[in-house]
């Protein structure tokens, strides 16, 4: 066990997620080292030298002299209210650099790589390159660029180039900025490499605030077709405004790039516009070993996310509401790893007057040129959604992550649509024309079933014009089919997990069709998969649910199915930490399956104002979701951590979900006699053939177990009849509070279970009973299976049990490994732990978060506390490889620490 800051382990966290890409420090001015870029592929054209540059340009990278670097033209983190440019600049050719080689890709490699038109594509069709500040050398740089690769005049004398400030004007135009004038220089470049017969027209913006809108203005009042912008900033809110005046006209490219810091620098706008496209980046290497004679992978860097403002549009339903439930980037990508960079040419650069650019500001110029290749879209029309529609006419671009995300398809290449590389990228033009027939297949997400449990799921898809479609599967279970209306049937007969391609076509006219790509996940009936935790309710901010207060007396019905991470179907229970805030009188919350009558149980009791945790095993109704009612108004929240599969359970160790049901009341006389427990009391409480548990072979039961009415401070021990009472609490109350906590234990001799009590001065005990699991004790054999153990303490950071000895202050996080020599669980077999967790006499204000060492940090919490309050609350996590666990504090003051294991999960 050690004790950590928690800025330590993000930061390693992040250096480890990007070492392959522009972190932090070199967004910031700081050179990073990176690997030599590879050689050309010899069969690749090399263009002759011309007279502006005595160097002979090299058809693709050839590797440098020295480990090539590179850093950000402009700042990672402009002032608020401003916007930064995500281009990336090698800086091996500046002057200074002893044997600087010329490098970076041609025009003739972007068109061989992307398989472009040449000829007369794109003549007549002008792109607007938008960028802040002044470039007064534009035109002559375009120029010598142009006229080193022997691509066509484009100057103002001929009217293929135009620059004009924001107000259209032609003299009168901002001042220089070295690393705006950098970007610009690439985005003039791209724009030309890709399509040498458009125009240009660069409006260069006052400055780098909202001044950069008024230049997309100004395009659009001159009927800009083509829009480049690379790029951006965080979301505010204000996206709604944004995009009713600047991003209004239908018919238009709108190419914005979706920023060089990975998944964890967050949205960047406009690149998140319902109306825009999102541009990813790639790494881009020749290969001669494939067809295509080059290859592409996510590059690390690239931007990718989902919008939390902007709604998502319909050509994105094959993107499942568990990986994004609104606007989701990316749209599609093009080279951006500066290590595969491109040529550059800018007089008097700091990188060198011919330098290796990179970032997605090189990406999305280079889209908004291949959609003027394919020639204008159609008004009324979202060109984004022409991708959609012709995915097969696409590189599909896998492998590789940028960062590390709750969704994995958020930050890994996948096939299909995934975040960093979008659909992929251009393969020709055809997927940049307007499709005469539209269809678009809606994704629920991932699938789950038991083995020999019949399933019946069914897919939808639109399609305009209207015709017939017909489905097709790849990849599905073993013992399924579907039908050609898209119904999936059968039983599945063999464990693991599937990666399924649907496919709707048009059964007529021209051809057309959509494909989402999902995992499907076949197991054992009751099994558990556990997961770090994620949210899904959240009704201060309309996470699940409105965002309002829930009414007294009112319920919210949440789906779960197909939420966060978990499956679509298949489920017939989750783990759900559920949490109470800011109710307006004392109450209680019980979570219920939807569809169904509220039971007369209670989950977890708060006092006004109060804040309070309890971890939940809720029963999945037949419409897929829960539901959650509170006595009094207040504020809800869930936490997903895992799930069971559904289907009868029988095998050893595997879960029995029920409806909650009250199986113990000493209040009024239920499975004990009427009357308070007192001090060093002990309840043996029979669970066997009540509530709904089977009359024989259990292994275990998982109650919620209440307190209330007690005299004095006290806390309760639930363990098997028979054995000795173990050192260890299950439920810690204090005097006049109603304390409820979850409780997973073994049944011991006669089928019952003991609950002793110490203090308390006399106290009232209450259970329901919400499960069990299938007994004898699971042998370690099926994957999800429980395994009871006696509590046992693994944590105890007041006496230093488990290695930590001080309380945790703010930020610190403590690894408790649970393996041997530290703690009760099996050295291998171990997928998920079962843990009383326990705060004791905090001096400030703060939350528990339990999570796998093997992962980052989830925004989500276990168990809420205030200052004096000695609070438990049961947790599942994911174990890592080394069987360790991380559980960090949030908060002010600092906090005591105790841990008891209760059992875990093989896997």
């Amino acid at each position: 066990m050690r004790l950590t800051s928690r800025l330590t382990t993000t930061l390693a966290v992040l250096a480890a997620a990007f070492a392959l890409a522009v972190g932090p420090a070199a967004a910031s001015g700081i050179s990073v080292a990176v690997a030599p870029l590879p050689p050309a592929a010899a069969s690749e054209p090399v263009p002759e030298a011309a007279s502006p540059h005595a160097e002979t340009p090299k058809a693709a990278i050839a590797p440098a002299a020295v480990a090539p670097a590179y850093e950000a033209g402009c700042p990672e983190k402009p002032a608020p209210g401003f916007y930064t440019c995500y281009s990336l600049h090698r800086i091996n050719n500046r002057p200074h650099v002893a044997a600087a080689t010329h490098a970076g890709y041609t025009p003739a490699n972007l068109t061989a790589a992307y398989g472009l038109p040449s000829g007369t594509a794109g003549a007549g069709q002008t792109v607007y390159v938008i960028d802040a500040f002044g470039y007064p050398n534009a035109e002559s740089d375009l120029q010598t660029y142009r006229n080193y690769y022997h691509l066509p005049a484009c100057t103002s004398a001929n009217g293929c180039f135009k620059k004009i400030n924001q107000r259209g004007g032609s003299s009168g135009f901002p001042p220089y900025d070295d690393g705006w004038a950098a970007e610009t220089a690439l985005d003039l470049d791209m724009v030309s490499a890709v399509c040498p017969k458009c125009k240009i027209t660069l409006i260069e913006a006052d400055d780098n605030g909202d001044n950069l809108f008024l230049a997309v203005a100004k395009a659009n009042s001159m009927g800009a077709k083509y829009v480049s912008m690379s790029w951006g900033g965080q979301e505010t809110g204000d996206e709604a405004y944004y995009d009713s005046t600047f991003f209004n006209r239908t018919g238009v490219v709108y190419s914005a790039s979706s920023g060089d810091n990975g998944y964890l620098g967050g949205n960047s706008y406009p690149a998140t516009s319902k109306n825009a496209l999102s541009i990813g980046g790639t790494s881009l290497v020749p290969d001669n070993s494939v067809p295509r004679r080059w290859t592409e992978s996510t590059w690390a860097g690239t931007g990718s996310s989902c919008s939390g403002d902007e709604p998502k549009q319909k050509w994105q339903l094959i993107i499942a509401p568990s990986v994004c439930r609104n606007r989701a980037g990316n749209d599609i990508s093009a080279v951006s790893d500066p290590n595969t960079g491109v040529a550059v040419y800018q007089r008097g650069s700091p990188y060198g007057d011919w330098s290796v650019s990179g970032g997605t500001s090189a990406a999305a110029p280079i889209i908004a040129a291949v959609y003027a290749l394919a020639g204008p879209p159609a008004a009324g029309d979202h060109p984004v959604s022409y991708l959609y529609a012709r995915t097969g006419a696409l590189n599909d671009v896998t492998g590789g992550n940028n960062g590390v995300c709750t969704s994995s398809q958020l930050c890994t290449g996948a096939a299909g649509w995934d975040g960093p590389t979008g659909l992929g990228t251009p393969r020709g033009i055809s997927a940049f024309i307007k499709p005469s027939r539209v269809v678009v297949l809606t994704n629920a997400g991932n699938r789950a079933a038991s083995v020999g449990n019949s399933v019946s799921v069914q897919f939808s898809a639109t399609v305009a014009p209207l015709t017939t479609l017909t489905y097709t599967a790849a990849g599905l279970p073993a013992g399924l089919a579907i039908s050609s209306t898209g119904k999936v049937t059968g039983s599945p007969s063999t464990p693991g997990v599937s990666t399924v391609r649907v496919t709707a076509t048009a059964s007529a006219g021209p051809a057309a069709a959509s494909s989402i790509y999902f995992s499907w996940t076949v197991g054992t009936a009751g099994t558990f998969t556990s997961v770090d935790a994620t949210r899904i309710l959240d009704t201060r901010n309309g996470l699940g649910a409105n965002p309002v207060i829930v009414p007294a007396g009112a319920a919210v019905n949440l789906q779960v199915l197909g939420a966060g991470v978990v499956p679509a179907s298949g489920v017939s229970g989750v783990v759900l930490n559920v949490t109470v805030t800011q109710p307006g009188n004392a109450g209680y919350v019980t979570v219920y399956p939807g569809g169904t009558a509220k039971p007369t149980t209670s989950n977890l009791n708060y006092l006004k104002g109060q804040t309070v945790p309890n971890l939940v095993f809720a029963p999945v109704g037949a419409d897929g979701k829960v539901r959650l009612y509170t006595s009094a108004t207040a504020h809800l929240i869930a936490d997903v951590s895992g799930y069971y599969l559904g289907g009868t359970p029988t095998n050893a160790g595997a879960f029995g979900s029920l409806t909650p049901k009250r199986i113990l009341d000493t209040r009024h006389g239920i499975g004990a006699p009427m009357a308070e427990v007192p001090d060093t009391g002990t309840v043996p409480l029979a669970v066997l053939g009540r509530g709904g548990v089977p009359a024989v072979n259990v292994s275990a039961v998982v109650l919620n177990l209440t307190a209330t009415g007690a005299a004095a401070n006290g806390f309760v021990t639930a363990y098997p009849h028979g054995q000795d009472e173990p050192r260890a609490s299950t439920l810690n109350f204090a005097a006049g509070r109603t304390v409820p906590n979850l409780v997973v234990v073994a049944v011991g001799t006669g089928g019952i279970v003991d609950l002793a009590v110490h203090l308390g001065g006399g106290t009232s005990l209450v259970a329901d009973v919400m499960g069990y699991f299938v007994g004898p004790v699971a042998d370690g054999t099926v994957a999800g299976t429980f395994h009871p153990l006696t509590p046992t303490r693994v944590l105890d950071s007041r006496n230093g049990t488990g290695g930590a000895s001080s309380p945790l202050n703010g930020g610190d996080s403590v690894q408790v490994f649970l393996t041997p020599p530290n703690g009760p669980l099996p050295t291998t077999g171990v997928s998920a732990v079962v843990l009383n967790v326990l705060v004791v006499k905090p001096t400030g204000t703060g939350y528990i978060t339990a999570y796998s060492d093997a992962s980052q940090q989830p925004t989500a919490s276990n168990l809420n506390f205030v200052r004096g309050q000695t609070v438990a609350n049961l947790v599942v996590v994911p174990v890592g490889p080394d069987g360790g666990i991380d559980l960090t504090f949030d908060g002010s003051g600092s906090v005591d620490l105790v841990a008891d294991v209760a059992g875990y999960f093989y896997g």
